[in-house]
């Protein structure tokens, strides 16, 4: 709110003629009441005593500086807070449906096509009626001349007597109107009566007198005040001598009136062709926005968690190609919320039982009800595999995590790997024993060094095994076998258990992925190891037939 300022020191006065700060201040002065003030006032107000003077050492009263409060319109309340929202922060733009844009593009196109089009053929037009007029005009001009060129060895008086004469004769006066002038271009007889000697100073007269040939005009009759087109021509004697002018006049009012009807012709052309291309947009446009529509009402139910709708197929072009696309990922994303809640409900199972021994153990060994040595032990080690399995897990979540962000990365080295696939055999194969089941291993001598992560290859070596181990107790039986072929090093691991189904096998390497069984597993191995075998350039293949076990194979490039 507003409250009292005072003037700071200025402290380039000298000491003496500055403005004293009272000690103790003054009193407050009193603001007023919101609805008193008048807002014109303050907003003048605040501009005034937004900044004072450094010279100002009056000894004026405080003066008042009002808070935004006061500015604000009367009937305006303050907001209660900032908004921080995106939608708020930024100003909306008008939207534009496909509908409006396409039609406005369309049209406009046309429209300015249309104009183009009309302007040229009034354009057009206009010079075709202008020259044939002109044409028209001419040949009259030059049946005249060659009428009077029989006047060659006659007097002027005779050549004036015989013009009047063919003039008032003249059978088209009331259309054109036909002139005889002499050599100063002054009218001897005229068809529409002109008074003769009355001087004519067009252009087309000019240019026929100066250069002995027709010429023509189009511009205001001075006589007559309308717009006209004329033709002159000259009637040269065998000596080259001009004794007189031909002049024909017409009017241009009936040209205007068949170019209005012209324009007006091509204005409903016009019309009709915007009125068509409106109607077929519009039939176009619909046939586009309907199936539109129905995709996003599909896509926005796909968004509200209704996953597997779909659109019916009836469309055979490419909305009909989108209409497919969106069933398809309506299909996976329904699969992937699946395979994403049976991979919570998996971890949560393979979390929830480590943890449960782990804390059932440790519970009874800080009882101190456990008085066998061998049972203590025995607990221990329970304690001890379920807390090394609970790692696995782990490392196997981070994994995959740093995998789906990119960011699982190889230290790669030269290396020989068949000694890190030992130490896993022999590692699995006193448990593997324990279970019942027999590991055999098999290994080239001459398999070579390669370019590799040691420990990231040790942990696919790990993951395959555990899950022949855990798929594969069936058959009681493992086989390990390292090779060298043309190009790669090739490690196969086989198990003699169930197989998969031929149905579950291309998804075996999908992430989240359990299939059909039951064993524990939270289905995220398979596609790490994948993915670190393929950052070494290699391929991981699975080859499996139900009743006789499968068969992984890790190829390796040399």
């Amino acid at each position: 709110m507003g409250g009292v300022r005072y003037p700071p020191e200025n402290p380039r006065l000298p000491e003496d003629t500055r403005r004293k700060r009272p000690n103790p201040p003054p009193d407050p002065v009193p603001l007023p009441d919101p609805s008193d003030v008048d807002t014109d006032e303050l907003l003048e107000l605040d501009g005034a005593y937004a900044q004072e003077p450094e010279d100002d050492v009056r000894d004026d009263p405080p003066r008042i500086r009002f808070s935004g409060l006061f500015r604000r319109r009367r009937h305006e309340e303050p907001p209660d807070e900032p908004s921080h929202d995106p939608e708020f922060m930024v100003p909306k733009r008008r939207e534009r449906s496909i509908r409006t844009q396409w039609l406005t593009q369309s049209v406009s196109v046309v429209v300015l096509l249309l104009v183009v089009a009309a302007t040229v053929f009034i354009v057009a037009v206009s010079s075709l009626l202008h020259q044939n007029m002109r044409t028209n005009l001419g040949a009259r001009v030059n049946a005249a001349v060659a009428f009077f060129n029989k006047y060659a060895s006659a007097s002027d008086n005779e050549l004036y007597a015989g013009a009047k004469v063919y003039i008032e004769s003249y059978e088209d006066k009331d259309i054109v109107e036909l002139q005889f002038l002499d050599r100063a271009g002054r009218i001897v007889a005229s068809s529409s009566g002109l008074a003769a000697g009355l001087p004519v100073e067009t252009d087309d007269l000019t240019a026929a007198i100066r250069k002995g040939e027709s010429a023509s005009w189009v511009g205001v009759d001075p006589a007559s005040g309308e717009r006209v087109m004329a033709v002159s021509a000259p009637v040269i004697f065998p000596a080259g001598e001009i004794v007189a002018v031909i002049r024909c006049v017409s009017s241009l009012a009936n040209l205007r009136s068949r170019m209005l009807l012209y324009a007006l012709m091509a204005v409903v052309v016009c019309v009709f062709i915007l009125a068509f291309v409106l109607l077929s947009n519009s039939f176009f446009i619909r046939s586009i926005l309907t199936p539109l529509q129905q995709v996003n009402d599909t896509a926005m139910l796909i968004a509200q968690g209704r996953y597997g709708v779909h659109i019916a197929p009836v469309y055979q072009n490419e909305i009909g190609q989108l209409c497919t696309t969106i069933n398809h990922m309506s299909d996976a994303v329904s699969q992937a919320e699946k395979t994403k809640n049976d991979f919570i409900s998996s971890v949560s199972h393979e979390l929830r039982t480590p943890l449960t021994a782990i804390g059932g153990w440790s519970e009874t060994l800080l009882s101190g009800g456990v008085d066998d040595r061998a049972e203590v032990e025995r607990g221990l080690h329970i304690i001890r595999d379920e807390a090394s399995r609970l790692s696995r897990m782990v490392e196997e979540l981070l994994d995959f995590s740093r995998m789906e962000s990119g960011e699982l990365m190889m230290r790669m080295e030269r290396a020989d790997i068949l000694p890190d696939l030992e130490d896993v055999v022999f590692m699995y194969m006193d448990t593997l024993q324990k279970e019942g089941m027999t590991l055999e291993f098999h290994e080239d001598e001459d398999c070579p060094q390669i370019v590799c992560d040691r420990a990231r290859l040790r942990q696919v070596f790990l993951n395959i095994l555990d899950n022949a181990r855990k798929h594969g107790g069936d058959g009681k039986r493992i086989l390990v076998t390292a090779r060298r072929m043309k190009s790669t090093i090739d490690v196969v691991i086989r198990d003699f258990g169930q197989g998969i189904p031929p149905d579950e096998l291309p998804h075996v390497k999908d992430r989240f992925y359990k299939g059909s069984t039951r064993a524990r597993g939270n289905g995220i191995g398979l596609a790490v190891a994948d993915e670190i075998v393929r950052l070494h350039g290699g391929r991981l293949d699975i080859a499996s037939e139900v009743g006789k076990g499968t068969t992984v194979t890790i190829s390796l490039p040399l």
